[in-house]
């Protein structure tokens, strides 16, 4: 299953407003995961970049640890980094972590 833009924690909440913006807030200030893949044997988390970089990471990372009622991210989570570019000093870390990562130029992405 492929879920977008994944609600990762409860976000925050403002008690001096009405109930429905009480409820807007709440969901506005909530963090996202760009894309969550789950299947039978793993489950994986998508952060999609323009520029790979350490930011990246350090989303995966937090929303992991971060418990949330729409999805479960067990343990094993492989943590996949999405993007058109790469900065030559982090590729290798990221590698040496576990971490996936998919740099796809813009001259292969579709035009809109």
């Amino acid at each position: 299953t492929l879920r977008t833009n994944v609600p990762i924690g409860e976000g925050k909440e403002i008690t001096d407003l009405p109930d429905n913006f009480r409820r807007m807030a709440r969901e506005l200030s909530r963090l996202r995961a760009d894309a969550v893949i789950q299947r039978d044997d793993r489950t994986e988390l998508i952060e999609v970049k323009q520029r790979i970089r350490t930011t990246g990471l350090g989303q995966l990372n937090l929303y992991k640890l971060v418990k949330s009622p729409e999805v479960e991210l067990p343990d094993d989570t492989q943590l996949v980094l999405l993007g058109t570019r790469i900065h030559d000093e982090v590729a290798e870390p990221l590698r040496q972590l576990g971490v996936v990562v998919h740099v796809i130029p813009d001259s292969q992405l579709p035009l809109f």
